[in-house]
């Protein structure tokens, strides 16, 4: 366990020593909150890693999983804003969000396995399947509420 951490430091400091930043991109503060509880990296190391997302693995894995929570804030947001507006919403409730983010975590899990087999990039392509999947679903309620009749 020591070695682990001691190596994942140490594959941030090289990363963080070999890039440069770019500061163009504005991140979701809300989601780097999280990654910030989440990882236990203090905020300035992860801005760091977040702004120059293709610079190494490490930046590239932060990245994924910034972006997957960023997905699912939205699908959240959509699915709690969907009946204010509409008298007949198209509208996953809890129940069905939890149920569908089990099934596509275990979906990507799998699929992601049979491409990179423990490969050193398998938890990076897991976050980017899981936000694509995520943002699939926003796009098909976006379209689902769009062509419903009005009232």
């Amino acid at each position: 366990m020591k070695w682990r951490v001691l190596s994942s430091l140490w594959a941030v400091v090289t990363c963080m020593t070999n890039t440069s930043y770019s500061t163009e991109q504005a991140e979701p503060s809300d989601a780097v909150q999280q990654l910030t509880q989440r990882s236990g990296l203090p905020e300035a190391t992860l801005q760091r890693l977040l702004s120059h997302c293709h610079a190494c693995q490490q930046a590239m894995y932060f990245c994924a999983w910034r972006d997957l929570l960023s997905a699912d804030a939205r699908l959240d947001k959509r699915a709690l804003l969907a009946g204010k507006a509409d008298p007949h919403p198209v509208r996953p409730n809890a129940t069905s969000l939890a149920d569908w983010r089990r099934q596509r975590d275990k979906s990507c899990a799998t699929s992601v396995a049979a491409d990179y087999a423990g490969g050193s990039m398998e938890a990076t392509a897991r976050q980017l399947c899981m936000k694509a999947a995520t943002e699939h679903i926003l796009a098909q309620l976006n379209q689902d509420a769009s062509r419903q009749p009005p009232p």
